[in-house]
C-alpha cells in the first residue's frame, strides 16, 4: 500500500484568543469572500473549521455536478 504524504493547507487558529462568540469571528473572517463555508462537529462538538477562498466551486444542480477552477495559471 501506497503511502501519500499529507500536506497542511490550512491555518489553526484558536478563536478564543481572538472573541468569546466564535460566530462574530466567523462572520469577520468571511465578511469580504464570495464562497465560505462553516462546518462543525455536532451538538457539543469540539472543532469549527472555516473554509474560504476555494481554489474550485462544486456545485450541484437537476443531477448535474459542475467543477469550477478558479486556480490562475502560473499559481
Amino acid at each position: 500500500m501506497t503511502r501519500t504524504k499529507r500536506i497542511a493547507i490550512g491555518k489553526e487558529i484558536e478563536l478564543n484568543k481572538i472573541t468569546n462568540d466564535w460566530f462574530q469571528t466567523y462572520s469577520k473572517l468571511v465578511e469580504n469572500e464570495t464562497y465560505h463555508v462553516l462546518l462543525e462537529s455536532g451538538r457539543g462538538g469540539r472543532y469549527s473549521i472555516i473554509g474560504m477562498t476555494p481554489w474550485a466551486i462544486l456545485t450541484g444542480k437537476n443531477n448535474v455536478l459542475t467543477i469550477k477552477n478558479k486556480r490562475r495559471r502560473g499559481n
